[in-house]
């Protein structure tokens, strides 16, 4: 036995892959922005927590007992789920944080308790609470912030800054050290905010007082409308000159009839007197007002420069650091800055009532995933809400229900099993002393090493599975006869592997052997001989076989758990290195984490910003057999550039370099055009600005089986001439199948409209024909973008070595999502059936059925669930069958 693992153990590499790859998922979706603003506070609170947690235990001999304990896995899932997190797994792992083992007193362990309390008070709260019942209940649910909010509010930046400190003074030299303390002013924030008092607006203040006459003057236009629609009488009121009083004969002094409650010319009159006077004394209350708060006002303007400044020092450096301790202060301290800003707001309850109103109507449309621009508007009234510290309740229940996750990355166990598992096929030679006696022989080995998925909706969930029998022939002497030996048995062995985004841990192996041997003889031919030998062998089997297997068990543990102890060293040390990475592109991975379904594991991940949701629902599920399978909403996307551009203003050189930065290309549409024989004056009037929207300034559309993004810009300047309209311009893509290639083309002519067209003059009609120019420039010879046969699109999988023995088997856009899979098969691909509703250009005759069933021999699942030759045998189903689908050749 020891030969044969002896022998497997040159594979452990093929273990040592496995847990490298668990540990992959969790960098997959690497497609966020630097973005100082989040989501829900106890949600975010929650996850950096954990994240600050995962930094300070990686590496640590201790961490893989310190994440079975603390059920670490499922703490990363709860909290990546946010505000759909279950509440009674909260509770459970609250119980392990809340224990009394050594070791929990430390500052790490305590902040992510305190904020499972905090994610679970929230999550109780907002439970079953449907969204729009509680905007209709909101209006009278306004609550000032107060001095205390502001004081917590203070005090936890000032601890975050504290921790921040401690954290790089433990893991930074200390030149690069106070370089970085110097760029963010540490010291002088820390020492600003603790000596900052808070004062809070007067009761009566100029914005409520601003906002009365705002009011008053409302009245006054309808009083005025209601004056203005009156009968003309013969004599004409002549207004305040006159004391507005008609005359004795005018018409309108005649009483109103019985059944009329229209207020009389008279009455009117009197009524906008009352409402002029009142809008005087409002005027002059304010400036009193305005007086006695202006020492308060001066120092919260004072206070807000300040804190800008602050937060400006945190965004440039927030350009190269992302660990979890940065992210965590730069939050908190922005956090403040906003609570700071609202509590001394002194019209903020005025703002409240209106965003309420905004909000019930908003709700009241049920925004799904056709109604995108709704969706977006949601996503910004939800963070005012939360910035202003009001209504937790409904910001929670709107983010559980219209902020879905919106990217999912799956692997099959098929896939897992060609890359990880191993068959094992061995002769050797035994020499073993048992009870007293020396066996000799040979033994033959044939076992199997599979990945076994258990479903676990809350982590990764892999049990390592040995499978195998023995057979020997052996002999023995007895004096000097020998004594020959048949033996047969199994041996069976596993090993579960846990894991998520943060780490993994294994629990031991356990191994069972069963082996029964038979007498095969004696080298002689005196029966009395082989009868006593017989008799002798029969005596001592049962003992016999119960040692054999117990030495077979004990073998296949020691070699089964050093082997996978081996993979496990080397896969984890992969895992820490990429933790490291991690740690500096903390802002950049989405909240994700990993579960395992029967027959693969996923990666479920949302991306999403503070005023900025995720999916508003699922996506849908086609039944294509691919190894590897994405499934990615608009949002992913959008929510990437919101922070980016989102009420930002960028040039057209900007924006170039935005875009080779970030994505690294240059659109041909920004391109200023320059050639060596270039008019200057020509290039000078085609540079521009753009203010691009604070809500959706782009949007991804995956619909019909087309891509398209849309721009909107509110204002726009071109040589220096300001453009005070907006502009929305969409252009569209789409998949089109020329020769066997798939290609990605533009479909049709940009489309540009006017935000406002009451507002459209000469200069932006102007503009916008240049827009339209630049953007259809050389669309009828556009060849399009050939789309690679694996069509790769994540760097960090495009030098492994799977990538190459990969291929698309699936590509479509429908209702906001766009669903990818790719085949793997190592030895080659023969025809191959994709999944893609590609046009066909130029058009071709259609496929013959034979020709189809005979490439995929009927196996191929279409999107109803049905094969192609179940199909066939219905009359009529085959076209239908066919629709959205093609072949691709084999590579060769």
């Amino acid at each position: 036995m020891n030969h044969t693992f002896r022998h497997t153990s040159n594979r452990t590499a093929k273990f040592s892959w496995w847990c490298q790859f668990l540990s992959f998922l969790s960098i997959l979706f690497l497609v966020g922005a630097s973005d100082s603003a989040v989501f829900a506070q106890s949600t975010v609170n929650l996850q950096n927590s954990v994240h600050r947690l995962n930094a300070w235990l990686a590496g640590s001999s201790h961490a893989p007992g310190w994440r079975k304990y603390l059920h670490l896995n499922q703490l990363e899932t709860q909290a990546a789920m946010g505000d759909q997190a279950n509440l009674s797994t909260l509770q459970q792992i609250h119980r392990r944080f809340d224990s009394n083992v050594d070791g929990l007193d430390a500052v790490e362990f305590d902040d992510v308790r305190r904020s499972i309390e905090n994610q679970i008070q929230a999550l109780a709260a907002s439970a079953n609470v449907d969204p729009s019942w509680l905007a209709r209940q909101a209006m009278p649910m306004y609550r000032a912030i107060s001095i205390d909010d502001l004081t917590r509010a203070r005090d936890s930046a000032v601890y975050e800054l504290g921790l921040l400190k401690t954290y790089y003074r433990n893991t930074m030299s200390s030149r690069k050290r106070a370089d970085l303390f110097y760029d963010l002013q540490l010291n002088d924030q820390i020492e600003f905010l603790g000596g900052l008092e808070f004062e809070l607006p007067p009761e009566i203040s100029v914005g409520k007082t601003t906002s009365q006459i705002k009011d008053e003057r409302e009245r006054l236009k309808e009083v005025q409308a209601e004056i203005d629609a009156l009968p003309v009488g013969k004599n004409e009121s002549k207004g305040d000159a006159e004391d507005d009083r008609p005359g004795p004969d005018d018409p309108l002094m005649l009483p109103p009839s019985p059944d009329s409650d229209e207020d009389t010319s008279e009455e009117l009159t009197a009524k906008r007197k009352r409402i002029k006077k009142r809008i005087a004394e409002l005027k002059e209350m304010r400036l009193e007002i305005a007086e006695k708060d202006k020492p308060r006002v001066d120092v919260r303007k004072s206070v807000l420069r300040q804190l800008a400044t602050f937060n400006k020092r945190f965004d440039e450096v927030a350009q190269k650091r992302f660990d979890p301790y940065f992210l965590s202060t730069a939050l908190t301290t922005e956090r403040f800055n906003f609570l700071y800003f609202y509590g001394t707001d002194d019209n903020l309850q005025e703002e409240y009532l209106s965003r309420v109103k905004a909000l019930q109507e908003n709700l009241a449309e049920s925004p799904m995933a056709s109604d995108r621009q709704s969706h977006a508007e949601l996503g910004k009234l939800i963070q005012w809400f939360e910035s202003a510290n009001q209504l937790p309740e409904l910001v929670s229940a709107v983010r559980a229900r219209f902020s879905n996750p919106n990217a999912y990355l799956s692997v099959s166990s098929n896939m897992i099993n060609q890359i990880a598992g191993q068959d094992v096929s061995e002769r050797q030679r035994i020499k073993q002393t048992i009870f007293g006696r020396i066996i000799r022989g040979v033994a033959n080995t044939n076992g199997t090493v599979r990945i076994q998925l258990n479903p676990d909706a809350d982590q990764a969930n892999v049990s390592i599975r040995l499978l195998g029998s023995i057979t020997s022939q052996t002999y023995t002497r007895e004096r000097k006869f020998r004594i020959d030996v048949a033996a047969s048995g199994n041996y069976s062995g596993h090993r579960d592997v846990f894991a998520n985004v943060g780490g993994f841990y294994a629990n031991v192996a356990e191994v069972n052997a069963c082996v029964y041997s038979s007498f095969g003889g004696i080298n002689t031919n005196i029966g009395l001989i082989q009868k006593l030998a017989v008799k002798s062998f029969a005596k001592g089997k049962r003992r016999a076989d119960a040692e054999t297997s117990r030495r077979t068990r004990d073998q296949v543990m020691e070699m089964f758990q050093s082997q996978t102890d081996d993979a496990l060293a080397a896969g984890r040390d992969q895992f820490d290195k990429l933790q490291k990475k991690l740690i500096d592109k903390q802002a950049l991975v989405p909240a994700a984490y990993l579960r395992t379904l029967s027959d693969r594991i996923e990666v479920v991940a949302v991306k999403q910003n503070q005023g900025s949701l995720a999916a508003p629902s699922g996506p849908s599920r086609y039944s294509v057999d691919s190894d590897i399978q994405a499934k990615i909403h608009e949002t992913l996307l959008s929510n990437f550039t919101d922070p980016i551009f989102a009420g930002k203003t960028f040039t057209n050189e900007q924006l170039q370099d935005e875009a080779i930065k970030r994505f690294g290309i240059q659109p041909p549409a920004l391109d200023p055009g320059e050639d060596s024989s270039a008019d200057l004056n020509a290039i000078e009037e085609e540079q521009f600005s753009i203010t691009f929207s604070r809500v959706r300034p782009i949007q991804f559309e995956f619909a019909k089986d087309r891509l398209a993004v849309t721009v909107t810009g509110v204002r726009f300047a071109q040589e220096g001439r300001a453009i005070r309209a907006g502009l929305k311009f969409r252009v569209q893509f789409k998949i089109e199948d020329v020769g066997s290639e798939l290609k990605l083309r533009r479909d049709g002519d940009a489309e540009i409209e006017y935000l406002d067209p009451d507002k459209k003059d000469a200069k932006l009609v102007a503009f916008r024909s240049l827009l339209e120019k630049k953007l259809n420039e050389g669309l009828k010879d556009d060849e399009g973008f050939s789309i690679p046969r694996n069509l790769i699109p994540v760097q960090q999988l495009e030098n492994a070595e799977v990538a190459k023995d990969l291929l698309l088997s699936q590509l479509r856009f429908e209702n906001g999502w766009a669903y990818i899979g790719w085949r793997y098969a190592p030895d080659g691909f023969g025809t191959m059936f994709v999944d893609t509703p590609a046009i066909v250009y130029p058009e071709s005759p259609p496929l013959e059925v034979s020709d189809v069933v005979g490439a995929i021999d009927g196996q191929v699942e279409t999107l109803n669930g049905n094969s192609i030759g179940d199909a066939v045998e219905s009359e009529g189903a085959f076209p239908s069958v066919l629709e959205g689908q093609i072949l691709i050749e084999p590579i060769r």
